[in-house]
């Protein structure tokens, strides 16, 4: 059911902030021109509104704090998207269940659901979508597990294996058998509140209720999926983590999960310096790849092979932001990511990292936030975690 106080409050808190920015425009018009006294009495009632607008702001993030777990869930068919619609353009909250995220989040597209999209009369349909609308695919490679209602999960995952003896019958015999128990480690995921803005043009308001919904949702997922790459790599970049990266994994006693690298620079050793130096001393993973920037592919690609030879010592092939590189008998995927940045490269297994869910992924849309670049915002809001679940699990080279 609609929660009619909270659409009251934010339709007064929008329209506020709408006054405001009014204000403030034409205040700097007037000082500009040089009109001290007109620019004043602007200032002065904009910053009149300001505290109903603090207050109303606070109730707002209360009712949206409640939302996030009590917001509708709705699935993906045209019924729910036609009802989900109908609330969206309400300025209602509405959730996607977790089933549902996870799909979407491991799939590298916005779920949509079947049947025809009824465009209004006399206005276009046609919401164009940018080249920013792609995201990294390390995403869809990561274990995604769910767990709804829960504040935390711990994962157990070996650290050293356990050993074995061996002697003479003459000399092993009755004696105490030495201890050879694994030595076992937990990795803990922590409810983390992941918030994430999609902004696009207010021309989406003229399609109909169920298209509306469609769209809102691709955009909300493209951005939790972009929020999500980040987090996966870098953590929430706190000294005391919630959400633990690649490059800063730990377990509940504080050691590290991830390994260290010696390479410190994008050289012609770095990427067999980085196969070798991923895994046990007998194994070579074969799902293992490199997660870099674009920079640095192309700086690998820029490599020749000798001073008098021109030619590039790596082949690198690329299919959207994956691709393999080739060289002297090693073939290794990577996947290109941003959030790693230029200063590091990252080796090994996706799937030694899990991302939790622990509750449905709701969004709202805000009309306020850049209406005068006649924009709207589609706010979202999930409760996840994610640490490395495998020892030495990525191996990680920070570059000089």
């Amino acid at each position: 059911m609609p929660n009619i106080a909270l659409g009251t409050s934010r339709a007064r808190l929008n329209d506020l902030k709408s006054q405001r920015a009014s204000f403030l425009e034409n205040a700097e018009k007037q000082l500009n021109a040089g009109n001290n006294a007109e620019y004043k009495s602007l200032m002065a009632k904009a910053q009149e509104l300001n505290p109903q607008i603090e207050d109303l702001d606070n109730l707002v993030k209360e009712y949206d704090r409640y939302d996030i777990t009590h917001a509708p869930k709705f699935g993906s068919d045209a019924k729910d998207m036609q009802e989900m619609g109908n609330m969206l353009l309400a300025g209602e909250r509405v959730g996607f269940a977790t089933d549902l995220v996870k799909q979407a989040l491991v799939s590298n597209a916005a779920t949509t659901f079947s049947g025809d999209l009824v465009a209004p009369t006399g206005g276009s349909s046609q919401i164009n979508d940018g080249h920013n609308a792609q995201v990294s695919g390390l995403i869809d490679m990561v274990r995604v597990e769910t767990f709804d209602g829960l504040a935390g999960w711990e994962e157990s995952y070996l650290k050293e294996i356990q050993t074995a003896t061996h002697g003479k019958p003459e000399t092993v015999g009755g004696t105490v058998r030495a201890d050879s128990s694994p030595e076992w480690r937990k990795a803990k995921l922590l409810a983390h509140e992941v918030q994430t803005t999609a902004f696009v043009d207010k021309n989406i308001a003229k399609l109909s209720p169920a298209a509306y919904a469609q769209k809102a949702q691709g955009y909300a997922l493209v951005a939790l999926r972009r929020e999500i790459n980040k987090l996966i790599i870098n953590g929430d970049g706190s000294d005391s983590p919630e959400f633990f990266g690649f490059i800063n994994a730990k377990n509940t006693k504080g050691e590290n999960i991830f390994d260290t690298s010696s390479v410190n620079a994008v050289d012609e050793d770095a990427l067999r310096s980085m196969v070798f130096g991923y895994g046990g001393p007998e194994e070579l993973s074969p799902n293992a790849r490199l997660i870099l920037d674009k920079v640095n592919l192309d700086a690998l690609g820029k490599i020749k092979i000798g001073a008098d030879d021109k030619r590039s010592l790596f082949d690198i092939s690329l299919t959207g932001n994956s691709g393999t590189i080739k060289s002297g008998g090693l073939i290794v995927p990577y996947t290109i990511a941003s959030a790693i940045g230029s200063k590091t490269l990252a080796y090994g297994d996706p799937m030694a990292y899990m991302l939790a869910l622990f509750g449905s992924y709701t969004i709202r849309v805000d009309e306020s936030v850049k209406s005068v670049e006649r924009m709207i915002a589609i706010l979202g809001d999930v409760l996840a975690g994610g640490n490395l679940v495998a020892d030495k699990g990525m191996l990680i080279a920070s570059l000089t």
